[in-house]
Parts: C-alpha cells; structure tokens; sequence
C-alpha cells in the first residue's frame, strides 16, 4: 500500500522547541522531514515507543528526536528533543498526547 498524504498538527511545546534550536542546519532538516510526511505520507525512520507516542529519527543514533502521536485527524507533533535528553522528552510527550486525548472527549461531549 502506497502512503498517502497526512495532515500534520503541531503543538505549542514543539513550535517553541523547535524555534529555540541554535542548531539552524538541525532545524531546516527538521522542517523539511515534517513537510515530506505532510506531503508524501512516509515517515522514513521512525519508531513506536509507548502509551501512543512514537519517534521520528534525525541523525542516526545520535541525533534529534520529534515524538508524535496518530490521532483521528491525522499527526499531532508533540514535541522534540535530542538523543541525549530521550528519557525525559518521551515522557513529555507521553503526557501531551494523554492531555489532548483528555481534551478531545471533553469536547466531544
């Protein structure tokens, strides 16, 4: 089966994140793999974690992580970290996702 486009949703904790890379090549490389996913639907390397929350991989084992989470609409961008600090962006990220979900049925109510 052949990906198909995806509309791509981002969170304020992502955008501010990303804004705040000092690493500009890092950031450019960043935006344009979310615009290929939007676009093409693939998302290259990338891994499912825990509790929703999957990773985008940049730079190999060392590099940059965008976590994410699938929901009805289509991609929420939860938000992004470096390799090193990985224990705690997923579980930023982890609580994100639970936040929004929590939000969706309150609204749908």
């Amino acid at each position: 089966m052949e990906a198909q486009p995806r509309k791509v949703f981002f969170t304020l904790q992502f955008l501010e994140w990303l804004r705040s890379l000092r690493d500009t090549k890092a950031a450019a490389k960043i935006k344009a793999r979310l615009k290929r996913v939007e676009e093409s639907g693939s998302l290259g390397d990338w891994k499912y974690l825990d509790f929703g929350v999957s990773e985008f991989r940049l730079g190999g084992r060392g590099g940059y992580r965008i976590y994410f989470g699938e929901i009805e609409e289509g991609i929420l961008i939860l938000s992004g970290g470096h390799h090193d600090t990985q224990s705690r962006n997923i579980e930023q990220a982890k609580g994100l996702l639970a936040d929004y979900e929590q939000r969706k049925d309150f609204t749908e109510d």
